[in-house]
């Protein structure tokens, strides 16, 4: 070994090294930072390694996240169509304009009903309105719907109510109103309600017309609409009692030139009350409120007795032979009794013998 070396060295050359094994040194994988989360996908046809985890993450996102948001959406729209601003139906006037929007038809019936009600609680046939009667169509858009009873007052805003009645005139004043078909009726009650049950013929003291009345909530006069039976006992009833309160400052004067009486009135309606001292609280009697309409009953004429009347006899014409022209007087009739007589047929033939 040394004769090598030294031959090397005199050749001016450095000794050749002896190849050693390699050594096999297994590959140092780096872990990623905690703040970053790395996912690997194996190859569909590639054969996983032996030291490699499972990953259960596809390279194109999860399939089951899809359907979950299909499901949302599909969920929201059901929410959507159930609540959405719908209606079926909706109130019109004659030029097809829609005025309010309700969720049946039958809503908005009751819509149209109330604003009549509304006005006349006893009579609502009496109502009508300038626009015409307004119908009830399906809608084909979708707007807001309301209650029925925000739609009653969006039509009384829209439309013009009108009381298109007959009204009952007392001196010239017009007191009440009544459909036209409970005119007859009305009357009928005011006359039974004055009767009584009594025998007789029923008058109106005071002077009572009945003309035709249209009213709007423009009117100067303002007349309640009734039904017929509410409207006959409004203006045919008994006297009404009537009593005031005292409140600070009363006094007798000042309670009678109200009312229209004299003091010396009022002290005989109240002769238990001391005029003098007069307290807040005190009840005062005040006359009786007469009704507005008075039913004078006169005594009916008596019947007729049921008599027999005699049997009139019919003329005879007796016509002398040949010539129709001198013909004979005819004969005159049998004597006969007055109806109201009590006599038969009879005693008139022997009085004239």
């Amino acid at each position: 070994m040394s004769d090598e070396l030294d031959q090397h060295s005199e050749q001016g050359q450095p000794p050749a090294q002896e190849p050693q094994p390699e050594q096999q040194h297994a590959p140092v994988r780096e872990p990623p930072p905690e703040s970053e989360f790395v996912f690997t996908t194996t190859p569909p046809l590639r054969r996983r390694p032996a030291g490699r985890k499972t990953v259960f993450e596809r390279r194109h996102g999860n399939g089951w996240a899809f359907w979950v948001v299909c499901a949302i959406l599909i969920g929201l729209a059901a929410v959507w169509y159930v609540k959405r601003p719908h209606l079926s139906f909706f109130a019109i006037v004659e030029n097809g304009k829609p005025l309010v929007a309700l969720d049946s038809e039958d809503a908005a019936l009751q819509a149209i009903q109330l604003v009549k009600t509304n006005r006349a609680p006893d009579a609502p046939e009496a109502i009508t309105f300038a626009e015409g009667e307004p119908t009830v169509k399906k809608l084909k858009k979708a707007m807001t719907s309301h209650s029925v009873k925000d739609a009653a007052a969006i039509l009384e805003r829209k439309l013009t109510v009108v009381c298109d009645g007959y009204a009952f005139y007392v001196n010239h004043r017009p007191l009440v109103m009544v459909p036209k078909s409970d005119v007859a009726k009305t009357i009928s009650l005011m006359q039974q309600r004055g009767l009584n049950g009594n025998p007789g013929v029923p008058t109106f003291k005071e002077k009572v017309t009945v003309n035709h009345l249209h009213l709007t909530k423009d009117s100067k006069e303002q007349v309640p609409v009734m039904s017929g039976a509410k409207a006959a006992e409004f203006l045919v009833h008994p006297p009404l009692k009537r009593i005031y309160t005292v409140d600070n400052g009363d006094n007798f004067w000042k309670i009678a030139t109200a009312i229209g009486i004299t003091v010396d009135d009022l002290k005989k309606l109240n002769p238990d009350v001391d005029y003098q001292r007069l307290h807040k609280g005190d009840q005062v009697k005040l006359p009786d409120e007469p009704a507005p309409v008075t039913v004078v009953v006169r005594n009916a004429p008596p019947p007729e007795p049921d008599t027999k009347k005699a049997k009139v006899a019919e003329p005879t014409e007796n016509y002398g032979p040949g010539n129709p022209d001198t013909a004979d007087t005819p004969s005159s009739p049998a004597p006969t009794t007055d109806a109201g007589d009590t006599g038969d047929a009879d005693t008139g033939d022997a009085a004239n013998q």
